[in-house]
């Protein structure tokens, strides 16, 4: 049996003397002795000194390994970089294939096209899509006074704007802007 991790023979408490060796424990009741015999004993010690060379080496491995992770932290962070980067733009892909987005044509003629977008939270079969366009046949309109019927169009274009600030598709069939 063992006894405080060591391995003992139960004796009977008249017998001790008999065997030589170490009293590990001894019964609750009292009656019976745990020893260690000598020949045991000397073979413990070898197995821990044997565990404590394992722990060594075990040490040394993982301190190997750590300087080898720390040589490579710079390559292994530019790795973590770009595999973020590549997530980014894999689910704005798929998010844009989701919500039947399109890329926005960037122009240098300062102005802006819309044709049927849409908001991405709203229904499709409830939403109207939005037709609007701005540019510059109407930048007097902008200097001067908006008409009511494209101020309730320039809310949505501004998002839009924004939505591609953040470099992402759009909800809309075609769409043209600065």
């Amino acid at each position: 049996t063992t006894r405080n991790g060591r391995i003992c023979v139960p004796v009977k408490k008249e017998y001790k003397f008999k065997i030589s060796g170490t009293v590990i424990d001894k019964s609750a009741t009292g009656n019976t002795f745990f020893i260690e015999p000598v020949s045991v004993a000397k073979y413990y010690e070898e197995l821990q000194l044997l565990r404590i060379s394992e722990e060594n080496e075990v040490y040394r491995i993982l301190y190997t390994l750590t300087a080898m992770v720390a040589e490579s932290v710079l390559l292994m962070n530019e790795n973590i970089r770009i595999m973020e980067k590549l997530d980014f733009i894999f689910s704005k892909g798929k998010l844009s294939l989701d919500m039947d987005a399109v890329e926005p044509t960037i122009n240098t003629e300062r102005r802006i096209v819309l044709k049927d977008a849409r908001h991405p939270l709203m229904d499709r079969a409830i939403n109207v899509p939005l037709q609007f366009e701005i540019g510059k046949q109407e930048e007097s309109l902008l200097q001067d006074q908006i008409p009511a019927e494209k101020q309730w169009q320039l809310r949505p274009s501004c998002l839009v704007v924004l939505w591609r600030s953040v470099d992402s598709t759009l909800l809309v069939k075609k769409l043209i802007f600065v």
